[in-house]
């Protein structure tokens, strides 16, 4: 679930505030595109990361109850 919200969500809204951010501070649009196009690869792998430990982890239920 963590995996997708951040693949779907949280990745694009992140990279494109932080960009927006830098690119005003800087007063430079190109550094706020290029900075945009490095997080959110960045950002969409953790996602993608995160959803495939999700997806193959082995859960150990204790069936004792």
């Amino acid at each position: 679930m963590w995996g997708t919200t951040t693949i779907l969500i949280i990745a694009p809204f992140f990279s494109w505030a932080v960009s927006i951010l830098f690119a005003i501070s800087q007063e430079e649009g190109f550094a706020g595109v290029a900075l945009m196009m490095l997080l959110f690869p960045f950002f969409f792998l953790v996602g993608l990361v995160t959803m495939l430990i999700g997806v193959f982890k082995k859960e150990s239920t204790n069936k004792s109850i």
